[in-house]
């Protein structure tokens, strides 16, 4: 019985974790592309229309959050329809993510990793 509640522990463990791997994924590339990532979201180009391959690199990119998700849907993790969690993590990652590049990260975004934070409790928030 100890071995199937560690075992069960240790799958919902991973992914959560793996969840979070996505989520730094994400954040490591708008930090390594800052210039792609503020064109891409902050409209520093008047005008900037992605092309359709782009919007479709896009879209798989969100899908696999979204695969994630659901993968803690199934596994009783997180309570909710995927595609709202995932977007609720990818408008939040933005919001962090925006604030960092921009310079304007408020006074309380201090001390421990604040995207780490903000992820965990968005994950938390979606619990049963």
């Amino acid at each position: 019985m100890a071995d199937t509640r560690e075992s069960l522990l240790s799958a919902a463990s991973a992914l959560l974790a793996d969840l979070q791997m996505c989520c730094h994924a994400y954040r490591d590339f708008a930090v390594a592309h800052a210039t792609h990532y503020r064109i891409m979201f902050a409209g520093v180009v008047p005008g900037f229309e992605p092309s359709d391959d782009s919007k479709a690199v896009a879209g798989a990119t969100f899908e696999a959050l979204v695969d994630r998700v659901q993968r803690g849907v199934d596994a009783g993790l997180l309570g909710g329809k995927p595609t709202e969690i995932a977007a609720s993590l990818w408008a939040a990652s933005h919001g962090v993510i925006s604030l960092e590049q921009f310079s304007h990260k408020p006074d309380m975004l201090t001390g421990d990793d604040p995207f780490d934070r903000t992820m965990a409790a968005i994950t938390r928030g979606f619990r049963p």
